[in-house]
């Protein structure tokens, strides 16, 4: 490692990765209760949730400006294939001069096979497509989980963690977790006001990240990154 560098800690990781999951196990159990309590049943109001982003004379076109609809297609570009793969080639580049080859083994291990679970999750459940509006992005799978969810949790969070454990300064490392999941927050609101997801697809996305990212840190040291 370099001179100056700070010594990798594992552990904190997983312990920080149970914390979200478990706050995100309660978003759940909210998002349920509050969807039995509707009327018209909990696929209406998933709906309801697509459709609040739309110009009710015209649901081909986003509420407000035309800025807002670009805005939530540069969102949801943060976790589509080019920007992704984008991301990896160039941090993997940086691991590997940084630290080696075990640390970019695990970062792409992290990432691809990640990728590769979601994709089997959607064939496994094999949910259709939200009807309730023209879809503002090109879609070509099945909808649950979200993917584009999963895999910008799992690739900044990788990131994110990555670092942590390489900075002394606890408001760097604060802000190295705080800014992957601002990022994959909007890339899962984006995939909800683009129409081409419900919102348990994206909560799915981001809990099965969750979990993968989960058992991935606790075998950190067994990978052997360092």
């Amino acid at each position: 490692m370099a001179e100056g560098s700070v010594a990798v800690e594992h552990g904190g990781e997983t312990m920080l990765l149970g914390s979200l999951l478990l706050v995100l196990i309660v978003v759940w159990l909210l998002f349920w209760l509050v969807a039995r309590q509707q009327p018209q049943g909990a696929e209406a109001w998933e709906r309801d949730w697509i459709e609040a982003f739309r110009d009710v004379s015209d649901p081909e076109q986003m509420i407000g400006p035309a800025i807002v609809e670009e805005t939530f297609r540069d969102l949801s570009a943060l976790g589509g294939y080019a920007v992704s793969a984008m991301i990896v080639a160039g941090f993997a580049g940086y691991v590997g001069l940084r630290s080696g080859h075990s640390s970019v083994r695990f970062f792409l291990l992290t990432v691809l096979m990640g990728y590769g679970c979601g994709m089997l999750l959607k064939l496994a459940f094999g949910r259709g497509r939200p009807a309730a509006v023209p879809h503002l992005s090109f879609v070509a799978t099945t909808s649950f989980p979200s993917v584009h969810s999963m895999i910008s949790l799992i690739l900044y969070m990788t990131i994110g963690l990555w670092l942590r454990q390489r900075v002394a300064d606890r408001r760097m490392g604060r802000l190295f977790v705080c800014m992957p999941l601002l990022l994959t927050g909007f890339v899962g609101l984006s995939r909800i006001a683009l129409g081409v997801h419900y919102p348990t697809d994206v909560l799915a996305g981001w809990t099965a990240g969750l979990i993968w990212l989960l058992v991935m840190f606790r075998m950190q040291p067994v990978i052997g990154d360092r």
